[in-house]
């Protein structure tokens, strides 16, 4: 897994008793697309005579603090994110009242100030916490951020460090998941049941599980017709437990398919030609190898090995389970003059993501099979990104002649008016918290009016299924 390495820049020894924000331990957890990123306070220092807080974020980034130094006086949180020409802001005023305001942070031209709109309390564990209603802005109109929501010891409940929309916009993590230290407990944005989904068990191939993967055959439409596989029961062979495989839907053609297929703690294997052959070895390190026999059919043995190697691994969030990925190399060992049919990327519990099984050509018989196109089984459903939807869609092709959703200005005034236009379907409005706002069927054009600056996501589903997103910022 991709992992930042802190420089050797902490203290042996402890530097003096931590404040009420971010103690050692103390942890934020943000969502980020399909993942989470976390925020972790890993121990303190001295910088311009003050102790301070380290936090270290779960990888490094340049478009967001991932390393920063924080201290408390009094009610005024400050912060910088350079240890060695460190520059202290206010971050946080928790006795601010309405009408104040603060820099939070300074870079060439461009300043981000915090507006106290107004103040409140809210009980988190027992605890009273003051809360502050802010408004962001800049001086360059770079469309600076903020959920509007301070919770004191928490932070800002979209991303800790103030950030700006126009740079790296779509990397950077949020809404705040929840935070968690050993004073406080644990707090948790509403709606959200877990702190941090854990890693799932290898389960694989539960019963119903189903693959749909493209097919195509040449001189054919791009989306002419579906490949399906189904895991329809069980069995034990030679003692172990085993899913029962069954191909649905499309031509079978020559592209390997085995009907068995079991788990063993992080390994998947399939049964073929009387013994199982690993297929994949999930929690491997960056680095390991495994080889697997090219048995493409029961009938059809072949000589050959695949050797399967880790580049590199992560996660992936998925209905709000944590599935183990890797980057993978799959090699012939004896037709080095092809290429295996791989996409060389692997998710827990939906295999590789252009075909079930190994396959060391790039077609078979003029028939292409992949990429997966979605998988569903009791826990869990995935649909491609690639795709608008997992069956075929009716008439001549698939490709809108529009687009499902579109939205302008995308960059709006508070109270401007934003067009919409639309199929018929179902219009979902999410704040910067997350939390949905508006709900509303729709059909063709539409105007929609934000009272409160922030970055908001338009969700449209369409009639058939079709699901289309456009981020808006008003500011």
């Amino acid at each position: 897994m991709r992992t930042f390495l802190l420089s050797a820049i902490l203290l042996s020894t402890s530097l003096g008793a931590q404040t009420s924000f971010a103690p050692i331990g103390a942890t934020w957890t943000y969502d980020q697309e399909d993942n989470v990123y976390t925020m972790t306070v890993v121990g303190d220092t001295v910088l311009n005579g003050q102790v301070c807080s380290i936090l270290v974020g779960s990888s490094p980034s340049i478009c967001w603090q991932s390393q920063a130094y924080t201290y408390q006086n009094g009610d005024t949180v400050f912060w910088s994110d350079d240890q060695y020409l460190p520059q202290f802001f206010e971050l946080y005023r928790w006795n601010a009242q309405a009408g104040e305001s603060w820099d939070v942070w300074t870079n060439g031209p461009v300043t981000v100030t915090y507006t106290v709109l107004s103040t409140g309390t809210t009980m988190v564990n027992g605890q009273s916490l003051r809360t502050l209603h802010v408004e962001a802005s800049d001086t360059q109109m770079q469309w600076a951020q903020s959920s509007g929501v301070l919770i004191e010891n928490i932070g800002d409940t979209l991303f800790m460090f103030p950030w700006l929309a126009a740079f790296c916009d779509a990397m950077v993590p949020w809404p705040l998941r929840c935070y968690t230290d050993s004073t406080l407990g644990t707090f948790m944005r509403p709606g959200i049941s877990d702190c941090a989904p854990q890693a799932t068990n290898t389960v694989f191939a539960p019963v119903g599980a189903t693959w749909t993967y493209r097919q195509q055959f040449a001189f054919a439409p791009a989306d002419s017709g579906l490949f399906v596989i189904e895991s329809i029961g069980d069995t034990i062979i030679q003692g172990v437990n085993c899913s029962i495989l069954e191909h649905t839907q499309g031509a079978s053609g020559c592209m390997p398919f085995h009907r068995y297929v079991a788990a063993s703690e992080d390994s998947v294997m399939f049964w073929s030609a009387g013994s199982f052959q690993t297929l994949l070895v999930f929690g491997s390190p960056i680095g390991t190898s495994w080889a697997m026999r090219a048995d493409y059919t029961n009938t059809w043995p072949n000589t050959d090995s695949l050797i399967w190697t880790v580049l590199d691994t992560g996660s992936a969030v998925i209905a709000g389970l944590s599935l183990r990925t890797m980057e993978v190399s799959v090699i012939a060992t004896s037709n080095n003059s092809t290429v295996p049919l791989t996409n060389g990327h692997v998710t827990e519990r939906l295999g590789d993501l252009t075909y079930l099984f190994p396959w060391i050509f790039a077609a078979c018989d003029v028939e292409f099979n992949g990429p997966l196109r979605c998988y569903s089984d009791p826990d869990i459903t995935w649909l491609n990104p690639q795709f608008p939807q997992c069956a075929l869609s009716v008439g001549i092709g698939e490709q809108h002649t529009a687009p499902l959703l579109t939205a302008h200005p995308t960059l709006s005034a508070l109270g401007e008016p934003i067009q919409l236009t639309s199929d018929r379907g179902l219009l979902e409005l999410f704040d910067p918290t997350g939390r949905k706002v508006l709900e509303r069927t729709t059909s063709g054009s539409t105007t929609l009016e934000l009272d409160r600056p922030g970055t908001y996501l338009l969700r449209f589903t369409s009639r058939v299924g079709e699901i289309a997103h456009q981020r808006i910022v008003v500011y």
